[in-house]
């Protein structure tokens, strides 16, 4: 996943990380990395975010922006 696809974080300015929900058989296919990505599980509470930072764990998403 490259840097012009993932926004920015509004607190710290790192950029996001995508959650990934459900139970995956292997990583997204973009670069594999576990740090590319927060597996979330595979019962999807509401709000669920759509966008994580590592940096300072602020977690976005439509219903849950920080």
């Amino acid at each position: 996943m490259t840097s012009r696809t993932r926004p920015t974080c509004p607190k710290c300015k790192s950029l996001l990380v995508p959650y990934v929900y459900g139970y995956p058989v292997g990583p997204p296919p973009e670069d594999g990395s576990a740090d590319d990505f927060f597996i979330a599980g595979c019962l999807i509470d509401y709000p669920s975010p759509k966008w994580g930072c590592r940096a300072c764990y602020n977690r976005i998403g439509d219903d849950n922006d920080d």
